[in-house]
């Protein structure tokens, strides 16, 4: 059982004195709450070189990328994990836990944090699914949909700038966590863009971030208005990349998002200093940028076995109803010409999926073949300001495409287990689309289909937004839709994968399979974990 203490911040030493906007929150006391089946990590003068900080704790059902390669780390320093409280049940170390993180109990520090409604409101619901979401994925119309849903139209400006006030107020009180905890020097690992904003008074310290979200280029930018200003023309939004800008980034696959937030930056600020990309350790805005040109997957041998575990539930009649569905209905090939192509997505609303819909539609009125397309969508885990007309729209445009070629397009829109979307990545997926610009769990489909299946098979990885995939699998060796918003030249792709003969396309797999295996992400990420908290330059 987890033990449980509390900490206030007026009695912790080594804080900053307590700021204006709490004193301003009546009768609001800061406690923290620790969880960690090590009693030794819980004193009260304990002081962490590495501090996790993310805008909600790992739960069952929120183990993404970030959790599975937070748990395969082994640095010899203990590492606490914060966030604001109440976004998961009391009790940590529960069942419930991933088993990634659960077996580490002993290595982290789980610490929660109150936050007021009212900021957590401002902060999480507005600003970062309502404003930075929808910009930082580009999508124009989206993000002048919202402001206009959140402030209307009556000085949509004033009411920005005050929901905004209370996101920094957030990041604020999460500065006082990062005082507590961090020893002078340390680094602070700000996973979330939403705690962008951050900072730490403490000697020394580093804060990294790891771009886990797009950046847009600045075009897309220029295009998004509240009230008669753009983006790019607000104060609050201009802080936010010029925080951005102060951190230590860490760029997690995409070389392109570094260069539009440069571009960006020397938008807002001319004296920024232009950076060769060609290199693997960066200097920008002052501060060092790494590139981890790794994807954030689990190992290849615990994938095969996801494989093989679901395999065995299917010949045993244990297999989900929607997977075997899937496979008895539509995945068992007919005819050895039949290929699947399956757009896996863990978020079904993100930007690329109407516009593949589109493609797909183009697609078949273009080409002939026996071709099926598969949409594997996930039910977005938080519904962002929205949401639910884009998923409406998502629906309609889906219907309709099924109603236009029937059998020919399968649309799931539901979790499945990932040991059984391994077994259909393995056995009986052709073609795997991904959403290039992004590394929340989208493109990470495409590794991980490298990892689970054997050499010398008849696949292949479409990138159907952006060249963010070319960064770690190798632009020679990926089927790359350019300009996804061309239906007829994504549709061209299609039919070019589709149609490559069956040796060049085992060739093509095989050296994105060794490009993808050739380095070991468990090694190569502590080297650099290590080398950060030790002061050296990689």
């Amino acid at each position: 059982m987890a033990s449980n203490s509390f900490y206030s911040l007026e009695d912790s030493p080594g804080l900053i004195p307590k700021c204006a906007m709490l004193s301003r929150i009546t009768s609001f006391q800061t406690h923290y709450t620790l969880h960690s089946g090590n009693h030794q990590l819980n004193r009260s003068d304990r002081k962490y070189p590495l501090v996790i900080l993310s805008n909600r704790l790992p739960g069952a059902n929120d183990a993404g990328g970030v959790v599975k390669l937070l748990a395969s780390m082994s640095i010899p320093q203990t590492v606490i994990w914060a966030g604001p409280g109440a976004v998961v049940p009391d009790e940590k170390w529960s069942p419930e836990l991933p088993p990634q993180i659960r077996s580490y109990r002993d290595q982290f520090l789980l610490v929660q944090y109150p936050v007021p409604a009212t900021l957590k409101q401002a902060h999480y619901s507005i600003i970062a699914n309502g404003v930075l979401w929808a910009a930082l994925h580009g999508l124009e119309q989206q993000f002048n949909e919202n402001i206009e849903t959140l402030f209307g139209q009556t000085n949509p400006e004033s009411q920005f700038s005050e929901a905004f006030a209370k996101y920094w107020q957030f990041n604020e009180i999460a500065t006082k966590v990062v005082d507590r905890w961090i020893e002078p020097g340390g680094i602070v690992w700000c996973i979330d863009y939403q705690m962008v904003g951050v900072r730490s008074t403490i000697a020394g310290t580093r804060i990294m971030y790891s771009n886990c979200t797009p950046i847009p280029e600045v075009k897309r930018l220029s295009q998004m208005y509240v009230g008669s200003k753009t983006l790019l023309e607000l104060p609050d939004f201009k802080k936010w990349i010029a925080q951005l800008c102060q951190y230590h980034l860490v760029a997690l696959q995409r070389f392109h998002d570094l260069e539009n937030l440069l571009a960006i930056g020397l938008k807002l600020d001319s004296t920024l200093k232009k950076i060769d990309l060609s290199k693997n350790i960066y200097y920008a805005f002052g501060n060092r940028v790494r590139l981890v040109d790794i994807p954030l997957g689990q190992n290849v041998k615990s994938l095969r076995t996801e494989a093989n575990v679901a395999k065995t539930k299917y010949d045993q009649g244990r297999l989900s109803q929607t997977v075997k569905d899937l496979i008895d209905r539509h995945l068992i090939h007919q005819a050895c010409s039949q290929k699947n192509l399956a757009l896996v997505s863990r978020n079904d609303y993100t930007k690329g999926i109407r516009e593949t819909i589109a493609a797909v539609n183009a697609y078949f009125q273009m080409y002939s073949g026996d071709v099926k397309f598969l949409f594997i969508l996930q039910p977005a885990r938080t519904q962002v300001v929205g949401y639910e007309k884009y998923r409406q729209m998502v629906d309609r445009e889906m219907e309709t495409l099924r109603a236009t070629w029937a059998e020919k397009v399968v649309y799931v829109n539901q979790g499945i287990p990932h040991d059984e979307l391994m077994l259909l990545l393995r056995n009986y997926i052709d073609f795997v689309l991904i959403m290039a610009t992004h590394t929340d769990g989208h493109n990470l489909i495409a590794p991980e289909m490298l990892k689970v299946s054997p050499r010398n098979s008849r696949k292949g990885v479409i990138a159907v937004e952006g060249a963010g995939m070319t960064d770690y699998i190798g632009f020679e060796n990926i089927f790359l839709c350019q300009d996804l918003s061309n239906a007829n030249a994504t549709a061209a792709v299609f039919a070019e994968a589709i149609n490559m003969p069956g040796e060049q396309l085992i060739a093509r797999f095989n050296r994105m399979q060794r490009k993808s295996l050739r380095i070991n992400d468990r090694t190569y990420f502590n080297a650099h974990v290590n080398a950060l908290l030790e002061g050296v330059v990689l």
